[in-house]
């Protein structure tokens, strides 16, 4: 697990699965973000935030977090 400097903040990496079925991605706010690309898990780009990284780690490797019940 990686912990940083957060000024006593909390920050929640948030993760979904979802299933592409087509279609190009459309930046709906331009002014916000420069663009959305689609990606191969097998050819992502070397620059991601670091706790997607862990996160797509995980679902390569079938960890999925479930609470105790």
């Amino acid at each position: 697990m990686l912990y940083i400097e957060s000024n006593n903040k909390h920050y929640l990496n948030v993760s979904v699965v979802a299933h592409y079925n087509g279609g190009e991605p459309e930046n709906m706010e331009p002014h916000k973000c420069e663009r959305w690309e689609w990606f191969s898990l097998d050819d992502l780009p070397k620059n991601l935030f670091e706790p997607s990284e862990g996160t797509l780690s995980n679902m390569k490797n079938g960890v999925i977090y479930r609470p105790a019940r």
